[in-house]
Formats: structure tokens, sequence, C-alpha cells
């Protein structure tokens, strides 16, 4: 499995695009075409918004900072999302990745992750090095002196309203679920669980 470094250092350099921000049913069922193509993810209640730019003409306001999304081919085919706040072209602030492998035309997915023999990603890290989640966890229990732990995959699906597997095609919808803020063995502790909602309607840069 890639890193989040190595999906953000592939996709931060790819043509982007943009739209706006409004309510759930409002923003993924109204008419793109005066608005900017987005990624909207909430953690625990607090938003983070990136912007695809450059399908619609659109270029980022500052370039010392940076929040770009961007949507194409994932590493295990199917659909990668990422969201990307860069500050003066190398300080990372926020990142986050979704990778499904078998995206659909409309519909709900439930994402199966790497402990589970699948190939689906969800992630959110906070600067570079600092706190980071995953939807691959593990819950840990002490059991007569010892510390025993479980491989897990968290609760999160993704709704398709529009898919298009084709450059330049909509990819429309939301998502809802968990995702573990991972923690050393050290003290015998699970990882600690953290709400995750959003919604993107973007465009595949391939």
């Amino acid at each position: 499995m890639r890193t989040i470094k190595s999906i953000i250092r592939f996709w931060i350099f790819i043509p982007i695009v943009s739209l706006s921000s409004c309510d759930k049913n409002d923003k993924v069922n109204d008419n793109p075409s005066n608005q900017n193509l987005y990624l909207e993810v909430k953690i625990d209640g607090i938003t983070y918004n990136y912007t695809q730019y450059g399908f619609n003409g659109s270029i980022p306001p500052n370039s010392d900072e940076v929040k770009i999304a961007n949507c194409g081919t994932g590493t295990n085919g199917g659909i990668s999302i990422v969201g990307t706040h860069i500050l003066n072209g190398t300080s990372m602030v926020s990142a986050f990745v979704l990778e499904i492998e078998n995206p659909t035309s409309s519909g709900t997915v439930s994402l199966n992750c790497i402990n589970n023999s699948g190939n689906d990603e969800a992630s959110f890290q906070l600067t570079a090095g600092q706190k980071y989640y995953s939807n691959s966890y593990v819950t840990r229990s002490m059991v007569n002196q010892n510390c025993e732990d479980e491989a897990l995959c968290s609760n999160l699906s993704v709704t398709f309203i529009d898919y298009q597997d084709a450059t330049e095609g909509n990819v429309r919808g939301y998502f809802s679920g968990t995702l573990y803020e991972n923690l050393t063995a050290d003290a015998c502790q699970s990882d600690i669980p953290h709400t995750i909602e959003g919604e993107f309607w973007l465009k595949r840069a391939d």
C-alpha cells in the first residue's frame, strides 16, 4: 500500500478542477457549470475544504497557500480522491486520501480495507508526521499480562450520485463513517475513533 505522502506527491502535480459549497442535497444536485469543483471533509465536526482547479480555467487565488483537490485512477485501479492543504509550496497542513477499488455509477459502497484483504483506503493527516487517521485500525487489550491485538476495518461508506469512468468524467457523492487515530502498541491502547463525513463534486484527471 502506498503511504499518504507518496499519494500526495503523485497528485499534487496533476492538473486540477473547481466547484463550490452548499448543503449536501443542494451541492450535489445543483448544476455545476458555474461552480467550483470541490472536496469537503469533516473530522469530528471540523471542516476542511479543498478545490479542484484547472478544468474550468480557475487557478489557486494564493500560490503561497493552496487547498487543492484531485480525482483520478487509484493505486489499485478504481478511483482516488485526494485533498491537500499546502503552505509555501512545501509545508503540509492537512491531507485526505480516499481510494475505492470498485466504485459504482450510482449507489453506496462499503469500504473494505487491507486488514480484511481489501484495497479500499481512507486516511486523513494533520501536518506531516503529526496525527494520522485511517480506516485500518487495531484494538488492543491485556490478557494474562499479554497485549492481545486485532486488526480491523472501520465502518465507512461512500455514496455515488454520479460516477463517469472516463477522463473529465463527473465524480459526485458523499461519505460518512469512522476513521481511527493510529497509536503505538507500547501502552496496549486501542486506536482512537474519530467521526468523518464529507462530499465531493470533481472531475477525473485521467
